[in-house]
């Protein structure tokens, strides 16, 4: 085998693997444009009040619904590298605002 001969048929074998990659690519693509294209035309249905929004979640939400439902543990990560000037403040203010008591702050690099 020539070099010629080689080099066009590692240049087939490149083509043909590239249109397995680009297959691929574009079934992945349609699905993720099919999630996209569903989710808009659930948007627009709504903004334009042919599909009311409806179930638990349809009314605003305010303070009142938020505390009429129990507490559930919650954790904050807070990343301190180098906040020794601020870091106790930022954290007693936080807990002074946040009025939960299943509240975990975990503070570290």
């Amino acid at each position: 085998m020539t070099l010629p001969d080689l080099l066009a048929a590692s240049l087939l074998i490149a083509k043909g693997v590239l249109a397995v990659v680009s297959i691929c690519f574009l079934i992945s693509g349609c699905d993720d444009g099919f999630i996209d294209l569903y989710h808009l035309y659930h948007a627009v249905r709504t903004w334009l009040g042919r599909l009311p929004a409806t179930g638990p979640d349809a009314r605003p939400i305010n303070v009142a619904r938020l505390c009429e439902k129990p507490e559930q543990p919650i954790a904050v990560m807070i990343p301190a590298w180098d906040e020794s000037a601020v870091i106790r403040r930022m954290l007693l203010t936080n807990l002074e605002r946040i009025k939960d008591d299943q509240l975990h702050l975990f503070v570290g690099t």
